[in-house]
């Protein structure tokens, strides 16, 4: 028999003098089954449209390196150092690089070592340079990053005659490409 007093959840109250029945025990039971699924399930992460499983947030630490693409080199990092925050299949990247002079890098510089890797041979993610140095760049060239090649950052230079790789030859000495970032789609 049910006892006559209940919980806010309506689970039985026992008092000495009543006499439970499996029942009650089990009514009692799928009540706090109940309870327990509704609660887990404000829990759970939910999809959204550009993410077809479950969010997942993530951040850590990642280790740039600085390439050429004709003779990777053999670079001395005085300062290499990243961060990243994930955010289901996106991805932000902030990152710092110093290479001393001597490097023997040559050709197009990438910057590798990502944290994660794009789908398939995507180049569709801008980054951004906040800061550099040692670079000799024509009057009115910006510099910037994209991702492509799955893998790295590819260095870019824009000016009167449109889009180039910045070459090892650019930086002359020593190369500082200080706070980039770039914000790209992730293989998940």
């Amino acid at each position: 028999m049910p006892s006559t007093n209940k919980t806010s959840l309506g689970l039985n109250h026992w008092e000495p003098n009543d006499v439970p029945a499996f029942d009650d025990f089990n009514a009692d039971n799928m009540l706090v089954d109940s309870e327990l699924s509704k609660r887990a399930a404000l829990s759970t992460p939910t999809a959204t449209n550009w993410d077809s499983g479950n969010l997942r947030i993530e951040e850590g630490e990642w280790s740039p390196t600085m390439y050429g693409t004709s003779a990777a080199g053999n670079p001395t990092y005085t300062t290499r150092n990243g961060h990243y925050l994930r955010l289901g299949k996106w991805c932000l990247l902030r990152f710092s690089i110093q290479v001393a002079a001597g490097h023997g890098m040559a050709g197009s510089l990438r910057i590798g070592g990502l944290p994660f890797s794009t789908p398939g041979n995507e180049q569709h993610y801008t980054g951004s340079i906040a800061y550099g140095t040692g670079l000799s760049l024509p009057t009115g060239t910006i510099f910037n990053t994209f991702v492509a090649v799955m893998n790295a950052f590819w260095l870019v230079k824009h000016g009167n005659t449109g889009a180039a790789d910045i070459q090892a030859s650019d930086f002359p000495g020593v190369i500082n490409v200080a706070h980039g970032s770039v914000v790209m789609k992730i293989n998940a």
